[in-house]
């Protein structure tokens, strides 16, 4: 579904990260025409040593002769802004990866990109908030782009409204997803992303990179991806704010009360593996796989360690009756 204009407008204004405003660039690389050539490295070593400069003309010297320096110069200053005592290297070291990420020089942005990414997760408290705002602020630039472009990979985007009443968006990931891992990249870059789904899409290490850049979405489920338990794990640790629901694609095909004690069914899915069990609306899920079940969020963990095809117990009371079915799980569309 398309998301509409006006919401999306309203779900992409600017952005303010803990106190840092983020401006266009003024002046830096000015003087130059593009297309210069990247400046050697001794011109590199003296430019960073002079961006700690007392002297104001060096520092906007400095400033502009590493703007225009192209790819060569990305790793020293990264290198720089992580080693810099003076908060003054620090921002006018991202100011200039700010600039190249919005630059001509794709190879220049792409890395300028990535060595940002990483700035976010930096020990230095306000060059990580600069990294993180200067991103946001890209991609805020990027978004309607990156909407059309993840529409046309089949990616699904729904305005969404979580329970403490924030508003964003929910993308879905399917069957009908014909992007590479390298796309999943355009959805960090849509603001407000709340909720990301992912069903049936195979996910591999780069996958999870891309994933990792979803720092501040609530909830990220991955069904059926055939996502390993070390990938697994470290999304969990690139993620801590974030429920990270990994589940190995099979479905049972029942409804309930995610907290209700016991688990009481209260819908079954037609055609479903539960129903072609027998299970009941009314029925309480007792045990499952041999595990003692406590509550239909339980039921719903133990199933999401199985998947597709699996052969599992189901113990069911009703009307005072425990019995078992055993049945094949399904696997999610």
């Amino acid at each position: 579904m398309k998301v509409g204009s006006a919401l999306f407008r309203r779900l992409c204004t600017p952005l303010v990260t803990a106190g840092v405003v983020l401006c266009p660039l003024v002046g830096v690389g000015a003087a130059e025409p593009a297309g210069t050539t990247a400046a050697d490295s001794a011109a590199i070593s003296t430019a960073l040593a002079n961006l700690a400069s007392t002297d104001f003309t060096r520092r906007e010297a400095a400033s502009e002769t590493l703007s225009r320096g192209g790819p060569a110069v990305i790793g020293p200053l990264v290198q720089a802004i992580k080693g810099a005592d003076d908060l003054e290297v620090s921002t006018r070291g991202i100011e200039i990866l700010q600039e190249m990420l919005t630059g001509d020089d794709e190879d220049a942005a792409a890395e300028a990109e990535r060595e940002l990414e990483q700035l976010c997760s930096h020990d230095d408290a306000a060059a990580s908030r600069m990294a993180q705002a200067t991103l946001e602020f890209h991609n805020v630039a990027l978004a309607e782009e990156s909407q059309a472009k993840l529409e046309s990979l089949g990616a699904n985007l729904e305005p969404t409204m979580l329970p403490d009443g924030r508003v964003g968006l929910h993308v879905t990931l399917n069957d009908s997803w014909t992007g590479t891992p390298d796309d999943l990249r355009l959805v960090s870059r849509l603001p407000q992303v709340l909720q990301v789904s992912i069903h049936g899409v195979r996910l591999e290490e780069q996958s999870i990179k891309e994933l990792s850049r979803l720092r501040r979405i609530d909830q990220l489920a991955l069904f059926n991806t055939d996502v390993s338990d070390e990938l697994a794990a470290r999304l969990a640790t690139a993620l801590p704010n974030t429920k990270v629901d990994v589940r190995r694609g099979g479905k049972l095909g029942v409804g309930g009360q995610p907290l209700l004690v016991p688990c009481v069914i209260t819908q079954v899915q037609m055609g479903s593996a539960a129903d072609k069990a027998g299970i009941q609306v009314g029925d309480v899920i007792r045990s499952f796989d041999g595990q003692e079940v406590e509550s239909f969020e339980d039921l719903t963990n133990k199933i999401g360690a199985h998947g597709p095809g699996d052969e599992v117990a189901v113990g069911v009371e009703r009307g005072g009756t425990v019995f078992e079915k055993t049945l094949a799980l399904d696997g999610w569309q």
